[in-house]
């Protein structure tokens, strides 16, 4: 028959100091709170108004900039497109322009004028002074000098009808290009009122932000951090006990424990008793402690008693 090893258990009990277990539950509890509450750390958006509306002066500027649209919008694109129309339809032909045509005429006539007051007379003059007044020679120069004096008018005159042609497109296409910021003039009051508002607006625009991270940080992120600064608190080691419990578990045969038993007792007798033998011979696995009951009245121990 074998016995168990032996064994021992040992617990050990730690306990926190009074107050740490106090902050412990205060802990638990404020988390617990906290989470519960409206708001809390579970989570709340922002009950109030998240985004500004327009300002009074934006929706004015608006109601009038719709009524300018509405009562001379239409009759604007109108005349913009009936502009457009005048200026294709052939007024930018230079001959149709004011005043071109005696412009055009009065080079005709002062030229003509130069001819025959001036160059004839004087190629008359040298004819005559030469004798060939009347000749062939008279009437090529004459010729001459009319044709010269015709190639210079009509140059004259193109030179006129392309500077009124250019002037006349410079004029049309500025006008068309003005028509655009004309009628941004016209709203210029409304887009002041329009600018100024939307100032204001993004001002309170501001203002929702910063109640918004206000209540953010009161009801989530300062009670959160409230919480972490005590945990890191209280997780320090701040004291407290220790107890520490050990139980033991001989275990063994009951039989060897004897032996051991006898064993010991026999190293206390002298090494010249003669009395040896006799417990020697009374000892048996079964009984080891037989050598108490033989009646054998030898004295065991050797104290010179005997039985």
């Amino acid at each position: 028959m074998s016995g168990k090893d032996p064994s021992v258990t040992q617990e050990t009990i730690s306990k926190l100091p009074a107050f740490q277990e106090e902050g412990f539950q205060q802990l638990i509890a404020n988390a617990l709170k906290q989470f519960g509450a409206p708001g809390g750390l579970a989570g709340e958006f922002f009950p109030g108004q998240t985004v500004a509306g327009f300002d009074p002066l934006q929706t004015a500027a608006q109601e009038q900039s719709v009524g300018f649209a509405n009562q001379f919008g239409g009759d604007f694109t109108q005349q913009l497109l009936s502009g457009l129309q005048f200026g294709l339809s052939g007024v930018l032909n230079p001959l149709e322009q004011p005043g071109i045509q005696d412009s055009l005429q009065f080079l005709q006539q002062n030229a003509l004028q130069g001819l025959t007051e001036g160059i004839l007379p004087q190629i008359r003059s040298g004819a005559i002074a030469s004798g060939g007044f009347g000749g062939s020679r008279q009437g090529i120069a004459e010729g001459l000098a009319a044709g010269r004096t015709q190639q210079g008018v009509a140059g004259a005159q193109a030179n006129l009808i392309n500077q009124a042609f250019q002037g006349g497109l410079g004029v049309f296409s500025n006008t068309l290009g003005q028509a655009g910021n004309i009628f941004r003039s016209a709203l210029a009051p409304q887009s002041i009122l329009a600018g100024v508002g939307g100032e204001r607006q993004n001002m309170e625009q501001n203002l929702i932000n910063a109640a918004r991270e206000r209540f953010e940080f009161e009801n989530q992120i300062a009670p959160f951090q409230s919480l972490q600064r005590l945990q890191a608190l209280l997780t320090n080691n701040l004291g407290g006990t220790q107890t520490t419990t050990q139980t033991s578990d001989p275990g063994g045969n009951p039989i060897l424990q004897g032996l051991g038993t006898v064993m010991s007792l026999l190293s206390l007798i002298p090494s010249g008793g003669a009395t040896a033998p006799a417990v020697a011979s009374s000892f048996s696995p079964t009984n080891p402690f037989g050598f108490l009951n033989t009646g054998v009245g030898s004295d065991v121990f050797g104290t010179g008693i005997g039985g």
